[in-house]
């Protein structure tokens, strides 16, 4: 493929900065940096709401931030667990809002929302708002999810403005700063081709690729995200520390035995519990494989595996850095 034939740090460094621009909505529409000032939470009157996630590292993220701001929050793993306490749900435990991820295993979150809204959580949960967790990098997979009847969506890493942004549609404030409804489903990706500010500032800085430095760690960017909360980053980069070497691990078994299939899910995965931890140059890399496993041949797969390895393992030494001198 043309993508392997070209230096491919250069591709996926600039891969990097553009998606990271796009996803975690650090950038105004005039290219410049948002100051953490800017980075604002919100506290809710009393209420649950339902995370639906197969993976603890995401469940932990959204968690932190949904109690931060006095909301209590239940789980489940998959969209099978999801209807099962929606259908439990009563007054003791009456839920809100639902957080619903797209891509789990058991009940996918476009079969458990159709499933909901044809009421097999219940009559009471038909209308219940369900937000998407997506990846959103996939062609109209923003449509796809209002079209199986999700109300909003989210692109992953998550940001606490776009979360408030949501939680504002569908709850009430405890103070008396409730911003006005808006019917428009919130999209937190900023795809619009009038940004050319942002992407010649990118572009300058991809051009300079070959050169450069990997960014293996944002931590400002993933404190920004999280509301400046350095206890739920501090708590996240643990458990990212203690788990994501098994999901290497499964990476790289997967590429040995050729199962494609095997590649592009644990690339997923990494993409995405990476991308909680501001790993730019690894979330690249995974999302390059996600995207090239069925595609691209053996050689340029092995290829991709070792450079995840790498840039794992050098995320690995400064994230462990990181709370030696946090403790």
């Amino acid at each position: 493929m043309e993508l392997i034939g070209r230096p491919i740090f250069d591709e996926l460094l600039c891969s990097a900065l553009q998606h990271w621009r796009n996803h975690h909505n650090l950038f105004s529409k005039a290219g410049k940096l948002l100051p953490s000032k800017e980075v604002v939470s919100a506290s809710y009157r009393s209420a649950t709401v339902l995370v639906v996630d197969d993976h603890f590292i995401n469940q932990e993220v959204i968690r932190g931030m949904l109690e931060s701001m006095g909301l209590l929050v239940a789980v489940a793993r998959d969209g099978q667990e999801a209807i099962d306490i929606l259908q439990k749900s009563g007054s003791d435990l009456a839920i809100a809002v639902v957080f619903m991820d797209c891509q789990m295993p058991v009940m996918n979150g476009y079969e458990a929302t159709e499933a909901i809204r044809r009421g097999d959580a219940g009559s009471a949960a038909e209308s219940i708002p369900i937000v998407a967790l997506t990846a959103g990098a996939m062609e109209g997979e923003r449509q796809r999810c209002l079209d199986v009847g999700m109300t909003d969506y989210l692109s992953k890493p998550i940001d606490v403005q776009a979360l408030v942004h949501v939680l504002d549609r569908y709850l009430e404030r405890a103070d008396t700063a409730q911003p006005p409804d808006s019917k428009t489903p919130t999209d937190t990706s900023d795809d619009s081709a009038g940004d050319s500010a942002a992407a010649n500032a990118l572009s300058a800085n991809a051009a300079q690729a070959s050169t450069a430095t990997p960014v293996h760690w944002d931590r400002s960017a993933a404190l920004a995200r999280l509301a400046n909360n350095e206890t739920i980053l501090n708590k996240i980069v643990t458990m990212y520390i203690e788990s994501s070497q098994e999901n290497v691990q499964k990476l790289e078994a997967g590429a040995a035995t050729s199962d494609r299939e095997a590649v592009k899910h644990e690339a997923h995965t990494l993409k995405g519990i990476s991308s909680n931890v501001g790993a730019v140059f690894l979330v690249a890399l995974a999302r390059e494989l996600e995207q090239g496993a069925h595609e691209l041949d053996t050689k340029d797969i092995e290829r991709l595996v070792q450079q995840v390895k790498s840039a794992h393992r050098e995320l690995l030494v400064m994230l462990q850095e990181y709370l030696d001198q946090a403790a």
